[in-house]
């Protein structure tokens, strides 16, 4: 449960920062880096490598989680 609401709340937060930045309902993160660079800071990750790599952790958790 713990890794799961973890996940959640970092997939909220990137889904937030997104939305504030575009002003619309979106869920897709930029291609630009510069752009990517910017939600990763609003999301507290010092890079958009960082975040991406963070995004991909709790990806790849939850669908382990889901299998189980």
């Amino acid at each position: 449960v713990e890794q799961l609401a973890n996940a959640y709340q970092l997939l909220r937060r990137t889904q937030h920062a997104l939305q504030a930045v575009k002003d619309e309902q979106t869920q897709l993160l930029p291609y630009d880096e510069t752009e990517r660079t910017r939600i990763a800071l609003m999301v507290g990750y010092a890079s958009c490598e960082s975040l991406d790599s963070a995004l991909w952790d709790v990806r790849r958790n939850v669908h382990r989680l889901f299998l189980e």
